[in-house]
């Protein structure tokens, strides 16, 4: 591909991107006047950050995308949307992240948000990392002794998948 085919096809994505944002926001914003409400309505309707609602929503475009790549061909739709959906979720994630810088800016510490729902336990840690990891950790008894200083009894793995909680031992 030649340097004027590359601008082309590049700067003809990124169109279509920009057009798509324009279109699909109107209709997720609605009357709310706020491009992310739809994060953030999902995000309160399931207890969780407008960040972890963005990655499960991302990674079914990813899927997809991984899906192509392996066989060459989709189902649903050609590639090429999934594509400018892909752009346009990276674009998505920078703007709940400067909403959150901003929030953050006006209101504190306490605006800063995780993408885990707040813990079920005061005393749980929770993490996203996988039960191997969790026993890795849990032989250093450094990191325990601290932990249990720090009033902790349980370390949790939280993720798309599910939850897991494990005792500190």
């Amino acid at each position: 591909m030649n340097q004027n085919q590359f601008e082309e096809t590049t700067l003809g994505i990124l169109d279509e991107c920009r057009e798509m944002l324009r279109v699909k926001n109107a209709d997720y914003a609605g009357e709310h006047q706020d491009n992310l409400s739809g994060f953030k309505k999902i995000a309160a309707r399931c207890n969780c950050s407008p960040f972890l609602v963005w990655q499960v929503l991302f990674s079914k475009h990813l899927d997809a995308i991984e899906t192509y790549l392996a066989s060459k061909q989709l189902k649903s739709e050609p590639i090429h949307g999934r594509l400018v959906d892909g752009i346009n979720y990276f674009a998505l994630l920078d703007a709940l992240i400067v909403d959150e810088e901003q929030s953050h800016e006006s209101q504190g510490d306490a605006a800063k948000t995780s993408i885990f729902p707040p813990p079920l336990n005061k005393n749980f840690i929770y993490s996203c990392c996988s039960k191997d990891e969790y026993d890795m950790l849990n032989t250093r008894q450094d990191w325990r002794d601290a932990k249990k200083k720090e009033g902790y009894t349980h370390f949790g793995w939280l993720g798309l998948s599910g939850q897991e909680i494990w005792p500190l031992n």
